[in-house]
């Protein structure tokens, strides 16, 4: 199995993504904790209507800080991933820790979409749900996608490579 990876400065930019990602579902989602903790001391008359009710303000506002903060959070920490390939298939980082496998068969295309610059688009049928966001922020589709950012070790190598096995 062969491993294409960041070095340099390129490591640092991606490590200090994740973090930045890691940092904001955490600030984010303690913030919408605090919001939903405050609902129960609200004091509410039975008469209110539902929609002036300060308590669904106060949740509506918690969910949308959850949401917000888990998408965002999510595409800085899943933004270069490392890759993996062998024979079966390749397999990407995801969510620091984990990997996800693809299989050849499974890869729908590369260089499609409008990337960030220097980076290169691969677009499959599986990975996860949040790699559906890249999909549509870059080529407006909902396939799964990943990016191949310039500075991976042997890039040419690695591009070539999935472009023969799509072909």
């Amino acid at each position: 199995m062969k491993k294409y990876s960041y070095q340099g400065a390129q490591l640092l930019k991606k490590v200090v993504s994740q973090l930045a990602g890691c940092i904001g579902i955490l600030f984010f989602s303690v913030f919408a904790l605090f919001l939903l903790a405050a609902i129960p001391s609200l004091e509410m008359s039975k008469s209110t209507p539902i929609l002036n009710d300060p308590g669904v303000t106060l949740f509506c506002f918690a969910g949308w800080f959850l949401f917000i903060a888990w998408i965002i959070g999510s595409i800085f920490i899943n933004f270069l991933p490392n890759i993996w390939i062998n024979e079966d298939g390749l397999q990407i980082s995801v969510f620091i820790f984990f990997r996800v496998r693809i299989l050849w068969g499974e890869l729908v295309d590369i260089g499609a979409g409008t990337p960030p610059k220097d980076c290169v688009l691969v677009r499959t049928q599986k990975i996860t749900l949040f790699h559906r966001l890249y999909g549509w922020l870059y080529s407006r589709t909902f396939y799964p996608s990943f990016l191949i950012g310039n500075n991976i070790s042997d890039r040419d190598g690695l591009v070539n490579e999935i472009k023969r096995r799509i072909n």
